[in-house]
């Protein structure tokens, strides 16, 4: 796909929603935080290579059925929520390429290695 612009909000209308594949975009804005705490139903984000800029929502604490999280290759800053340690079934978070740093929260790493998870991030900007 070549969608660009934002990402319509009414995507927070699709509750019921558990794949979010807005990969390899052109998407140029935030994350809204509206749209992800909407999405509460959420098993797998892939977010990765697009133009997302700012920082991560921390709503994305809410989605406790969260295991896919695909970030990388977005101009994201700051560093990873304290809230994505409520995200207990997460398995997959990818954060490489982008421009994150600090350390991934310490029950976020007890999580991935519970559950023989994976994740990938700019080691010299991040770690666990």
């Amino acid at each position: 796909n070549q969608f660009n612009g934002t990402v319509p909000l009414e995507v927070a209308n699709l509750t019921k929603l558990t794949i979010l594949r807005l990969d390899q975009n052109n998407f140029t804005d935030i994350i809204q935080p509206a749209l992800v705490s909407a999405l509460t139903n959420l098993e797998s984000s892939y977010l990765s290579t697009n133009r997302f800029y700012g920082t991560i929502p921390t709503e994305f604490g809410l989605l406790t059925s969260l295991r896919i999280l695909l970030l990388d290759d977005n101009m994201l800053t700051g560093t990873l929520p304290e809230t994505f340690g409520n995200c207990v079934n997460l398995e997959t978070l990818q954060l490489n390429g982008t421009a994150l740093n600090g350390s991934v929260p310490s029950a976020v790493c007890g999580i991935i290695t519970a559950s023989n998870g994976q994740l990938s991030a700019d080691c010299s900007e991040i770690s666990c």
